[in-house]
C-alpha cells in the first residue's frame, strides 16, 4: 500500500447498530442478533456452547479485534517512519541501523501477523459498541433467574462475562492507543514535509525537528509501553484458543516498534555531534562507480563536501576529485598497481584499501596536505543506491535532459553523462548539473514508496557495504561500527579462524566491471597429519555483448560526447578489455605452493595485521571471453585431530563487488571426518560466515 496514499484513501465507517440491546427490563432480549432469555437459559444449562456463542454473533465479536486493522496499520507505521524518514535526511548510516530491527525481526513476521493484527487498531469503533452491548447482556443475564449452578458450565468452557468485559475493556484501550498513535504520525508526517525544503535550503535547523521527534518518540514508546501491560492483563484470562494465539503472534510487533524507537534515542548523540551541535561538522563524501571497480567500492570520480553547523547546512560543494589533484605539498611514493597508470599516488586513488578507516584516513591525509578542507567524517556512497531506488519508483522521466532513468539502465547512463561530458567540460560541471535534474524528481517520487520497502534499503546497504562511514569522532565511529557501516574490511574477532579475503581494482581505466560475472571457489583438503591446505580458483567473465552496444549507440545517438571520439568512449563504457589488480586474504603464515593463469614469480606476497596476502594482476578479460585464476596454497593451522577443533570461517564481500557467486567445498582424507558448511554457489553480495568441525572419524 502507498505510503500516504492510505492516509487519504481512509474513509469513515458507518456506525452499526449495537450488536445486543439493552431490553433486560422487559424481560427479553430484542436484538436480531440474540434468541429470548429463556432459550438462552437453556442452552447455558445443557452446556450447548457452541450453539450459544454462535446464535449471538460472538464468535465475531471474539474475532473482531484481528480482522479489520488494514487502514490503521498504515497510519501506526507512520509513527514509526517519521523517526525512520528523519534519519535518512541526517545521515543514510544512520537510518541503516535504526531499521535493522524491521530487517531482522519482522519480514517474515510482520507477514504472518499482519493479517491478524490488522485488526485491533481499525475495530476500535466496533469495540466500543461491543462492550457496552457486552454489559447490556450481562446486566441481562444477572437480572434474570440463572442460577449459579447453572452458570458454572459455562464459566469453566468459556470466559465468565465479568472477565470478558475486562479483557474487552484492556483490547479497546490498545485500540484507541493505538488510534491515537496513528493520528500523532499523521500530524508529524505533515510537519516534517512541511519542514523539508526549509532543511535542504539551509534556512532551518535540523536539530528543533530532531527534538520534536525525540518528544513524540518518547511518548510513543510511553503508550506502547501501556499496550504491552494491557496485553499482558487480556492473557491472565482464559481466552480462547484462538483468540489466545493470535494474541502471542501480535507480541513482536509491539516489541519490534519499542525497538524502533529505543534505537533511535540511542542515536541522538551521535546525530546531534553528525549534525554540528556544538562545533561546525565536516562530512566528506566520496561518490564511487562501481562500474570502475574499486577496493572501497568504486573509482570516487565525483566528491560533495557538506558543512553542518547548530544543525543548518551551512554549505555544501560537489566537486570532480580531480580538481584536488595537483595541489599535494608533499610527495607520496606510488602503490605497485597504479604506477604504470599515472606516475604518481593522487586523492582519487586513496581508496585503494579495502578496509574501509584506513582508506578513510588516507584520504584526510591528502585533503589536508591540499586546498581542501579537512574533513571530521568520511562518507564513501556507491551509484548503486541509485538504481535500488529506481527499483522501488519505477522509471524516472527526465525531460530537461532528455531521457528516462530506469533501475536497469541508469548506472550506465549516469556513467556515460560523466564520462562523455555532456553538460560540459568544466570540472564538477556535468555530474553536478545531472544530479540538479535528477534529485527532485525522484524526491518527489520518494512519498509514493511503500514503507515496508523503504526500510529495507539501509540494512541492505550495510550488508554489501555500498555506505560506509568513517569518523575521528570516537562516539560517531563507536555509532557506525554498531550499525554495522563501518566499512572494516578483516574485522578483529574474525581473524582468529580461518578465512578468505577477495580484493579488486579495476586498472584499465574503463567501467567494464559493469559486465563482469565472478565466481569464486574454494576447496579445502585435511590430511591425517591435520594440515589444511586451499585451492582458490577465480572466474571472471565480461557480458559485454550486442545489447550494451545498442544501448551505447543510443546514448551516442542522443547526447554526442565532447573532446573524445566514439570509439575511444566506447571502450571506456565497457566495450574495453578488463584488467584488475587482485589480492587475496588469507590466515596470516598461509605459504603459497603453486599458481595457475598467473605465474607464482609475479604473484607478490606480504604481511598485513594478521593475515597474508597474495596479488597479483589477473589476466585481461575481453569482451565475450572468460579468463581464470587459480592459487593452491598451505594453511598456517595444525589441526589436533584427536581432541577436534572448530574452526569458524568469515568471506568478507568487498564493496561494490557486482555479479559473483561463491563457492566452498571440503575434501578429507580417510580416516578424517569433517562436519561442515558447504556454499555452492552461493550470491556473494554479503559477508559469509560458517564453522567447521574436523576430527578422526570414528
Amino acid at each position: 500500500m502507498n505510503l500516504f496514499a492510505s492516509f487519504r484513501g481512509m474513509k469513515k465507517e458507518k456506525k452499526r447498530p449495537l450488536i445486543l440491546r439493552d431490553t433486560a427490563l422487559r424481560g427479553k432480549i430484542t436484538s436480531p442478533y440474540v434468541v429470548s432469555l429463556r432459550n438462552a437459559q437453556k442452552e447455558i444449562a445443557e452446556k450447548n456452547l457452541d450453539s450459544f456463542w454462535r446464535k449471538r454473533n460472538w464468535q465475531k465479536f471474539a474475532q473482531s479485534p484481528f480482522q479489520h486493522l488494514g487502514k490503521y496499520r498504515e497510519m501506526f507505521r507512520m509513527g514509526v517512519s517519521v523517526t525512520i524518514i528523519l534519519v535518512l535526511i541526517f545521515s543514510a548510516a544512520a537510518l541503516g541501523k535504526i531499521t535493522s530491527f524491521a530487517g531482522e525481526t519482522l519480514p517474515q513476521e510482520k507477514e504472518k501477523i499482519s493479517a491478524e493484527i490488522d485488526a485491533l487498531l481499525a475495530t476500535t469503533k466496533d469495540m466500543n459498541e461491543a462492550a457496552p452491548a457486552l454489559r447490556s447482556f450481562s446486566e441481562a443475564l444477572q437480572s434474570s433467574a440463572l442460577s449459579l449452578e447453572q452458570y458454572a458450565g459455562f464459566v469453566s468452557e468459556k470466559l465468565p462475562l465479568e472477565s470478558g468485559l475486562q479483557a474487552t475493556t484492556a483490547l479497546i484501550h490498545s485500540g484507541q492507543i493505538f488510534s491515537d498513535l496513528a493520528q500523532k504520525a499523521l500530524a508529524e508526517k505533515e510537519y516534517f514535509l512541511a519542514q523539508v525544503p526549509l532543511l535542504i535550503s539551509g534556512e532551518a535547523s535540523f536539530l528543533p525537528l530532531l527534538q520534536h521527534v525525540e518528544q513524540f518518540t518518547r511518548e510513543s514508546l510511553s503508550q506502547l509501553q501501556q499496550v504491552q501491560e494491557l496485553f499482558a492483563q487480556v492473557k491472565k484470562f482464559q481466552l480462547p484458543a484462538e483468540v489466545s494465539e493470535k494474541l502471542e503472534r501480535a507480541a513482536p510487533f509491539l516489541t519490534t516498534a519499542q525497538n524502533l524507537g529505543n534505537s533511535f534515542l540511542s542515536a541522538l548523540p551521535a546525530l546531534r555531534t553528525l549534525l554540528g551541535e556544538k562545533h561546525p561538522h565536516t562530512i566528506f563524501f566520496l561518490l564511487q562507480n562501481r562500474n570502475e571497480i574499486r577496493a572501497t567500492g568504486g573509482f570516487p570520480g565525483n566528491t560533495l563536501e557538506v558543512v553542518f553547523d547548530q544543525g543548518k547546512i551551512s554549505s555544501w560543494q560537489m566537486t570532480d576529485i580531480f580538481a584536488y589533484s595537483g595541489q599535494m605539498t608533499v610527495d607520496i611514493p606510488v602503490p605497485e598497481e597504479f604506477a604504470h597508470l599515472t606516475g604518481g599516488f593522487f586523492i582519487h586513488d586513496c581508496n585503494r584499501d579495502p578496509d574501509f578507516p584506513t582508506a578513510a584516513e588516507e584520504c584526510r591525509f591528502f585533503l589536508e596536505h591540499s586546498k581542501g578542507n579537512t574533513p571530521d567524517t568520511v562518507v564513501a556512497i556507491n551509484q548503486d543506491i541509485l538504481t535500488d531506488f529506481l527499483n522501488l519508483t519505477g522509471p524516472l522521466e527526465l525531460p530537461d535532459v532528455g531521457v528516462t532513468l530506469d533501475a536497469e539502465t541508469a548506472s550506465f547512463t549516469l556513467s556515460y553523462v560523466i564520462e562523455a561530458k555532456i553538460f560540459g567540460t568544466g570540472g564538477e560541471n556535468s555530474p553536478k548539473k545531472f544530479l540538479e535534474k535528477l534529485f527532485p524528481v525522484l524526491l518527489q517520487k520518494l512519498p509514493e514508496i511503500p514503507l515496508q520497502e523503504l526500510i529495507k534499503l539501509p540494512e541492505k546497504w550495510a550488508q554489501n557495504k555500498s555506505v560506509q562511514l568513517y569518523s575521528r569522532s570516537e562516539l560517531l565511529e563507536n555509532f557506525w561500527k554498531k550499525l554495522n557501516l563501518s566499512g572494516e574490511f578483516l574485522p578483529a574477532a574474525e581473524r582468529s579462524g580461518d578465512f578468505l579475503g577477495l580484493v579488486q581494482a579495476n586498472i584499465g581505466g574503463n567501467k567494464s566491471d559493469a559486465f563482469m560475472v565472478q565466481n569464486i571457489s574454494e576447496t579445502s583438503l585435511i590430511n591425517l597429519a591435520g594440515e589444511m591446505f586451499h585451492t582458490v580458483k577465480i572466474e571472471r567473465t565480461d557480458t559485454w555483448g550486442e545489447k550494451e552496444a545498442a544501448a551505447f549507440a543510443e546514448l551516442f545517438k542522443t547526447f554526442g560526447a565532447q573532446k573524445i571520439d566514439r570509439e575511444s568512449l566506447e571502450k571506456i563504457m565497457g566495450a574495453g578489455k578488463n584488467k584488475v589488480f587482485t589480492r587475496l586474504y588469507f590466515p596470516k603464515g598461509t605459504r603459497l605452493l603453486s599458481a595457475k593463469g598467473v605465474l607464482s614469480t609475479d604473484v607478490k606476497v606480504e604481511e598485513q595485521a594478521d593475515a597474508t596476502v597474495f596479488s597479483f594482476f589477473f589476466p585481461e578479460v575481453a569482451p565475450g571471453e572468460t579468463e581464470e585464476a587459480e592459487l593452491f596454497v598451505a594453511a598456517p593451522q595444525k589441526i589436533d585431530l584427536r581432541s577436534g577443533a572448530v574452526l569458524p570461517f568469515f568471506a568478507p564481500v568487498q564493496s561494490g563487488a557486482g555479479e559473483q557467486y561463491f563457492t566452498k567445498k571440503f575434501v578429507a582424507e580417510s580416516g578424517v571426518e569433517i562436519s561442515a558448511q558447504e556454499f555452492n554457489h552461493e550470491k556473494f553480495n554479503r559477508n559469509l560466515y560458517a564453522a567447521y568441525l574436523i576430527k578422526l572419524a570414528e
